[in-house]
């Protein structure tokens, strides 16, 4: 366990120092950026922690990680309703992999750790991270398509309305009784002579 302790903590200090160069050097630091170096920071002191009292911080590691599968299962759900929202086939699958995940970090969380039950806890955590890796992968690759498909909306709909406002700048440069006999086409479903409306005030025409 002690070993463990070791091994999580050097490559959690490692990781941290490589995430905080990777952020300092970002010349591009939107509102995130803060966030990601509080988080980078945290990371470090838990390593060393880890390094410095590996006995005392083994005891809490069931927990910790636990979380982590939890919160990342929960992240991935919002991959799952994409998913469906754009009729991408399997999304039931994607959905079956995050709630086994999310049940995985929840028996991590519930394990007591000690030295007897040491290789359950292995068992649970390798189960779980494994199933968390699974997720991960298929929501990469789901990820791509809704990229795509949200991309696709997102045009149709910037096509319509750029279409519309051409039919709006043709209608708003058009003869008045053009308008009005379309609009009085479209109203009574048939077409219509605009000579049987000459009495109408140019008020009406307005309105119409």
């Amino acid at each position: 366990m002690t070993t463990v302790s070791y091994i999580i903590g050097f490559v959690a200090l490692v990781g941290g120092i490589v995430q905080v160069i990777k952020i300092l050097a970002d010349r591009h630091r939107g509102a995130g950026f803060a966030f990601s170096i509080i988080t980078a920071c945290v990371t470090i002191i838990c390593a060393v922690t880890a390094l410095i009292f590996p006995s005392a911080v083994m005891s809490v590691y069931p927990m910790i990680i636990g979380l982590f599968i939890i919160i990342d299962g929960a992240f991935k759900l919002q991959t799952v309703i994409n998913s469906k929202r754009y009729n991408l086939k399997m999304w039931w699958f994607l959905l079956i992999i995050a709630c086994l995940t999310i049940f995985g970090g929840f028996l991590c969380v519930r394990v007591r750790l000690a030295d007897d039950n040491f290789g359950l806890f292995s068992f649970i955590l390798g189960a779980s991270l494994t199933i968390c890796g699974i997720q991960n992968f298929f929501s990469l690759f789901y990820l791509g398509k809704i990229v795509k498909r949200a991309a696709a909306e997102f045009n149709k709909n910037a096509l319509d309305v750029t279409e519309d406002a051409v039919v709006a700048d043709s209608y708003i440069n058009t003869d008045p009784k053009r308008i009005k006999e379309e609009i009085l086409s479209i109203d009574n479903k048939k077409p219509v002579n605009t000579a049987d409306f000459e009495d109408i005030k140019e008020t009406e025409k307005i309105d119409k």
